[in-house]
């Protein structure tokens, strides 16, 4: 299976699953380079055990690096640095205090989802 069918494939599963939104899977498959991917070569069942510590360290990674954020609260916004992001033509990205904060929740799983 190729690439993209591969990221439809998983995307199709969490929409099955109820795990992300109708709108939020037709987003993930309209960006041209999301930055995510899906890597099935490695599994937590594989032999290689420090593939299965690469594995565990990437899903345990943050969305977003703290170090790279600052909480302006006199202006009621949060910004983020990092290297120039082609996506959105800059290194900077601003958000309004309340919109990170909807923004970042989406990164939360619904209770019991691994049930």
């Amino acid at each position: 299976m190729r690439r993209g069918g591969i990221v439809r494939a998983l995307i199709k599963l969490l929409l099955s699953k109820s795990l992300v939104s109708e709108d939020f899977a037709t987003t993930l498959l309209c960006w041209k380079h999301s930055g995510f991917s899906v890597d099935q070569r490695v599994h937590i069942g594989s032999q290689d055990h420090a593939a299965r510590i690469a594995l565990a360290q990437y899903i345990a990674r943050p969305p977003l690096a703290l170090a790279k954020l600052t909480d302006l609260p006199d202006e009621a916004t949060v910004r983020y640095h990092s290297a120039f992001n082609p996506a959105i033509g800059d290194s900077l990205k601003v958000w309004r205090a309340r919109d990170f904060i909807a923004d970042a929740t989406l990164f939360i799983p619904p209770p019991r989802a691994s049930d």
